[in-house]
């Protein structure tokens, strides 16, 4: 009669456990699916326009950053080609930011100019404004946005960095880079080699 007793209270405490765990699951599931929806509307964007420009950019993502509380920032890092380098910094001084150029971060943090490269990955917008230290900060300096960009490009969907520390204040908190893959306005990319290409 024991063993009959205490199967069944297990039984019962453990559906109570499930039923308690897949409320907040069900709410957390719900949030990432709002997060991961903006990566693809934005893409969409993109895809779809001719050449979205800073204003446009802000007033696509001005109400996600006020409804979205996880969210920190919304960045656009396009690829530059080493050729494409002065181009690039001419064109972004000239939008306003005087001191714009490719960055890397050293060992104590600060912005330094980024070492010569085939190809560059510099965040070129970037809302809100209160997070413009990012803007110029070159993404393919780091492996694992690198790895985490290549694996999103090749499956054509939102893909996360691994979690990392950031500054909030005078706190400390984890955060993740979850990177979109936006491919050459109006071309095919269903298959692997047109996401390639």
């Amino acid at each position: 009669v024991f063993a009959l007793v205490r199967r069944a209270e297990q039984g019962r405490l453990l559906a109570e456990f499930e039923r308690r765990a897949d409320v907040p699951a069900s709410a957390l599931q719900r949030d990432i699916d709002d997060h991961v929806y903006l990566l693809r509307s934005i893409d969409a964007f993109f895809f779809s326009s001719q050449d979205v420009d800073r204003m446009e950019f802000w007033g696509f993502t001005k109400d996600a950053l006020t409804r979205l509380r996880g969210l920190v920032a919304l960045e656009w890092a396009p690829r530059v080609t080493e050729a494409g380098r002065d181009s690039h910094e001419r064109k972004v001084k000239a939008e306003g930011f005087a001191d714009y150029q490719i960055l890397d971060r050293d060992d104590n943090g600060r912005s330094v100019r980024s070492p010569i490269r085939a190809e560059y990955l510099p965040i070129a917008y970037v809302e809100p404004r209160t997070e413009l230290s990012e803007l110029g900060l070159d993404l393919a300096a780091t492996v694992d946005y690198v790895n985490a960009m290549v694996r999103a490009r090749a499956g054509g969907v939102p893909t996360a960095s691994q979690p990392f520390q950031r500054a909030s204040g005078t706190n400390r908190t984890w955060s993740y880079r979850v990177f979109a893959p936006v491919y050459t306005n109006l071309v095919a990319h269903e298959s692997l080699v047109d996401r390639h290409r």
